[in-house]
């Protein structure tokens, strides 16, 4: 999984203004992953964005610059990766099944924050 794909899961699981995270933040894997990066990151920029982040929520700019940070921890931090995947889904553990009937119809799948358009 890439530095970027990992780092975007874990704002989701955090973020409690995403869809995800609206339903994980309270959970144990929510809490896991604050406690970690908590415990693991108490100086510099990666402290200042972890408590800007959890003090201002719905300031997207916050959530921004803690993905950075999350994202450059994981790329120069073997130990930190393997912690933090822990936490997260394997891609086995992710399923879709769609039943359709109909002409015309569409099955979309979204992973992550990205946007989708269907126009007919």
């Amino acid at each position: 999984m890439e530095y970027a794909e990992i780092a975007n899961q874990v704002i989701q699981i955090l973020n409690p203004a995403s869809d995800f995270g609206l339903k994980v933040s309270a959970s144990l894997t929510g809490h896991a992953i604050w406690d970690l990066l908590k415990k693991r990151f108490t100086k510099d920029a990666f402290a200042e964005a972890i408590r800007e982040a959890e003090e201002k929520p719905s300031n997207k700019t916050n959530w921004d610059e803690l993905k950075i940070r999350i994202q450059k921890a994981l790329v120069e931090d073997e130990d930190f990766r393997k912690e933090i995947q822990k936490f997260l889904p394997k891609s086995s553990d992710i399923s879709m099944e769609a039943n359709v009937s109909g002409s015309g119809s569409v099955v979309v799948q979204n992973v992550g924050n990205s946007h989708i358009n269907i126009n007919k």
